[in-house]
């Protein structure tokens, strides 16, 4: 069906400028002042398209004024008028421009005989027109007020004219029922005696949408426009599509076809997921991670669909959890924490799936079979308490159940009540780098660099006292030798690592706590070159093992009084762990046998290369690790499975396990500030 009609379709003004181009003066005679204004040049039309995908038509006019007689006219204001269609002799709109818009246009605001000043003027609007300025002005002294007019045409003006007709509109037929985001193929043909100016292709029936076409005053178009279908159509209901037709006549025709297409959804939804690591950083579609008890699985859930997302689903299995989120719209991207329950432990599965409006389900995206794992939590009992300044190393005394807490900076011991954790007595001395009790735990052993002296404290004592014993055996003029860290052996023999201003002060002496007797260990290390000299000792005493950097890791044996080969442990900084009896020694996450061979890395949720602080437990059966967020993680040494996590009150930087194996002490030091030190009840 065609339906033509001859009304005018209103058009509103986009813009009016005014621009002196030239002026000029010349004086004449006459009885009163008169003014002419003239078009003497105009510009071809510019077409365009506005923002609203509708075309614009602009003109731009250059006028010029020319004044006659005596005096001089004040410009006043204009009124504008704009013609349409084919009926040009009334306006169909108009509007008046202010007096100073037209002062400011003409460059002052009057004319004297002989001036003649040129302007420049600019029309815009969204169909041709025809325009008139009526300018206005006072004649003076004594004429009134006096008018001036111009007229012109800004594209075609046709003085007779049939409508558009549409000689064609047809839907091709799609391969398969369309869906919302399809397109459809529509054909049409218009023709226009006039010239056409702008074809509006719309679609109705399950949702409506309109697109525009500038024509550009052709007289005959035959389009194949692809009609992208909106997302926001409904499903099921059939559509229309109409066309309609604008001249520079500014008459319309328009015509409509309904083509039997009703919109499907067979496309189901799409699903991603980005899971963040347990130990943080950034998430990954790799869907994997060893996980606690009481931590969660913390995800990025990613879906989209053609038409519209219903919902997102997500379940853990195989302990039945299932949860989901209603959402709308195409996409949705949701971040998601899934707390960890207490019987998710052992290996699950992370799924998700979504659903679309139309019932369509994705595939579902899971998590490969034992790649997320999961670990109980264990609630121990523990204490903690905040300590005025650092601590820098620590000796448990089993005996006096109490600890001793090194202050380097506070040049200082504090004595501290294991089960209480309040100080019971400060010992002061002066700056100090390392502490060990006597085998038989009768006296406390620390080394005092600015003094060149071990500190002997007789633990019996009271009140507690720190006795120098002077190593003379070190090199201070050439070496700048000072004691640097100490471990005591069960034959009552201080083995103390020096350090120096060259390296070759690296070195390790033996000190008789009974005799005072000193000697250099000049088999120790590498011609007796121990590096940073790092000791540890066995809860027996009996065996000792020395990290001292590459090629400087080595154990000795108390009774054999001798050391070992020579290897390599990583990292060099780190002090070792040892059981017992020295079966096992650990340096971070690495188990090494007796003679200090590799055996294996223990699991950790710490990241490989994290350096963390660890000790046996009372038996050597398992390792504690200071695992950082995780707290503190238990590992069996016999295989490296990690086993479970207890939760501490702060990060564990340093802990130490009781020769007993119940206690474990935990520290977060602060060099100047406040330190924080927690026991844990391992029982």
């Amino acid at each position: 069906m065609i339906q033509r009609s001859a009304a005018p379709r209103a058009v509103a003004l986009a813009a009016l400028a005014l621009a002196i181009a030239a002026c000029g003066d010349s004086t004449g005679p006459g009885a009163s002042i008169d003014v002419t204004v003239g078009v003497v040049a105009q510009d071809e039309p510019i077409l365009s398209v506005g923002q609203d995908s509708f075309p614009t038509i602009r003109c731009v006019i250059h006028v010029r004024a020319t004044a006659t007689g005596p005096g001089k006219a004040t410009w006043l204001d204009a009124k504008l008028r704009f013609y349409f269609g084919i009926d040009r002799s009334r306006p169909v709109d108009s509007t008046s421009v202010p007096a100073e818009i037209v002062q400011q246009g003409w460059g002052k605001p009057d004319i004297q005989a002989g001036e003649t000043p040129q302007s420049s003027i600019a029309f815009t609007a969204n169909i041709p027109f025809g325009a008139g300025v009526v300018f206005r002005y006072r004649a003076d002294p004594g004429g009134g007020v006096k008018t001036t007019e111009i007229r012109f045409d800004c594209g075609p003006a046709p003085s007779r004219a049939s409508p558009p007709l549409i000689t064609a509109l047809t839907v091709e037929t799609p391969t398969a029922p369309p869906q919302p985001g399809d397109t459809l193929a529509v054909d049409y043909s218009v023709t226009s005696d006039a010239g056409l100016w702008a074809t509006i292709l719309a679609l109705s029936g399950p949702c409506d949408a309109r697109w525009t076409y500038a024509e550009g005053l052709e007289h005959s178009v035959a389009r194949v426009i692809h009609v992208p279908i909106p997302v926001t159509c409904r499903l099921g209901t059939p559509l229309s599509i109409s066309i309609s037709a604008f001249d520079a006549a500014a008459l319309t025709a328009s015509r409509g076809v309904t083509p039997g297409i009703t919109l499907v959804d067979r496309t189901p939804p799409h699903v991603t997921a980005l899971l963040f690591p347990p130990t943080g950083g950034s998430a990954s579609e790799h869907l994997a991670g060893e996980y606690f008890v009481g931590d969660s699985l913390y995800f990025i859930y990613i879906a989209s669909d053609n038409y519209q997302l219903r919902t997102l689903v997500w379940e853990v299995r195989p302990s039945g959890f299932r949860d989901s989120l209603a959402v709308s719209g195409q996409s949705a991207s949701p971040w998601l924490k899934v707390p960890i329950r207490p019987d998710w432990t052992g290996p699950i599965q992370l799924r998700l799936y979504a659903r679309d409006a139309a019932g369509l389900t994705s595939d579902t995206v899971a998590s490969p079979l034992d790649s997320i794992r999961v670990f109980p939590t264990i609630t121990r009992p523990t204490v903690s308490a905040t300590v005025d300044g650092e601590i820098r190393d620590l000796a448990i005394d089993p005996r006096r159940g109490v600890l001793y807490l090194m202050q380097t900076n506070q040049q200082r011991i504090l004595v501290m009540s294991e089960a209480t954790l309040a100080v019971s007595d400060t010992i002061p001395l002066g700056g100090s780098s390392d502490l060990d009790l006597t085998a038989g735990g009768d006296s406390l052993i620390v080394a005092l660099p600015s003094r060149r002296a071990l500190g002997v404290i007789d633990l019996r004592q009271s009140p507690l006292a720190v006795t120098l014993l002077p190593l003379t055996a070190l090199d201070t003029t050439t070496l700048d030798q000072r004691p640097w860290h100490v471990r005591v052996a069960a034959s009552g023999k201080a083995f103390v690592a020096l350090q120096g201003s060259v390296p070759c002060a690296c070195t390790l002496l033996e000190v008789d706590l009974a005799t005072g007797v000193e000697r250099l260990r000049t088999d120790a290390g590498d011609a007796g070159n121990v590096g940073g000299g790092l000791l540890e000792a066995s809860r027996d005493r009996l065996y000792l093992a020395l990290n001292g950097g590459p090629d400087l890791f080595q154990a000795y044996d108390v009774i054999a009084d001798a050391f070992g080969a020579r290897g390599s442990a990583i990292p060099y900084d780190w002090r070792p762990s040892i059981d017992g009896t020295g079966q096992h020694v650990a340096v971070n996450l690495d188990i090494y046998d007796r003679a200090l061979q590799f055996v294996r890395r223990v699991h950790s949720p710490i990241l490989p290369g994290g350096a963390i602080s660890t000790a046996f437990s009372g038996d050597g059966l398992l390792l504690y690790q200071g695992a950082g967020y995780s707290g503190i993680v238990r590992s069996r040494v016999s295989d490296g499975a990690m086993l479970d996590r207890s939760l501490t009150p702060f990060l564990p930087a340093l802990i130490r396990v009781s020769p007993d194996g119940t206690m474990l002490i935990i520290v977060d030091s602060n060099c100047c500030a406040t330190s924080r030190i927690a026991t844990m009840d391992l029982r």
